[in-house]
């Protein structure tokens, strides 16, 4: 994936949007191509079934372009891609679990894998949320550089050539903030 890119192109699209008030349909086209595999990711990572993962997919640029001009660094879309994914999943799965669906759910081998019991599946959702919040008590550089790598899975060197450090600062910020974080759990 290259940021340099994908950043040229927000700029691109946000300056038209601006200047027109409407979207650029083949630089928004681009753009999809470009990083669709991020939701998609995040959706079957987080076990929604084919037939919402679309929808996933389709909220989640929704609510991007909705909110582009937030974007402070448009060389961090996929980033923000993420986590907007990643929050559309965890709204999906408490639903399902408020409405008491447990279903199969579909991988991407054809083969079908059935849940645990919905009590099983709000257990683990809670620990999700602790750790999520647990992430977000940490100091922002830690914080940045874990959510990069473990949320949005991103390599050191990925990491560092979009921060503009070392990558030698970026698995030592990565070591730093795991010891902040268990410390915060442990607490």
């Amino acid at each position: 994936m290259d940021y340099d890119e994908i950043g040229e192109l927000i700029g691109e699209i946000k300056f038209r949007y601006v200047q027109t008030g409407e979207w650029d349909s083949g630089q928004c086209t681009k753009l999809l191509q470009l990083t669709q595999h991020v939701p998609m990711m995040v959706g079957r990572k987080r076990g929604v079934s084919f037939d919402d993962l679309n929808d996933i997919v389709q909220q989640s640029y929704h609510a991007a372009f909705k909110y582009l001009h937030l974007l402070s660094d448009d060389r961090s879309f996929p980033k923000y891609l993420y986590t907007i994914a990643d929050n559309l999943c965890r709204k999906y799965w408490k639903k399902r679990i408020k409405m008491g669906y447990p279903e199969s759910l579909e991988f991407p081998d054809g083969h079908a894998k059935a849940l645990e019991p919905v009590q099983m599946d709000y257990e683990q959702m809670h620990i999700r949320e602790n750790l999520r919040d647990a992430v977000s008590q940490l100091p922002d550089i830690y914080r940045e550089t874990i959510e990069m790598h473990y949320f949005a899975g991103m390599k050191a060197l990925e990491i560092a050539e979009t921060l503009h450090i070392s990558i030698n600062t970026v698995t030592s910020r990565i070591r730093r903030g795991r010891i902040l974080l268990k410390d915060i759990l442990e607490a």
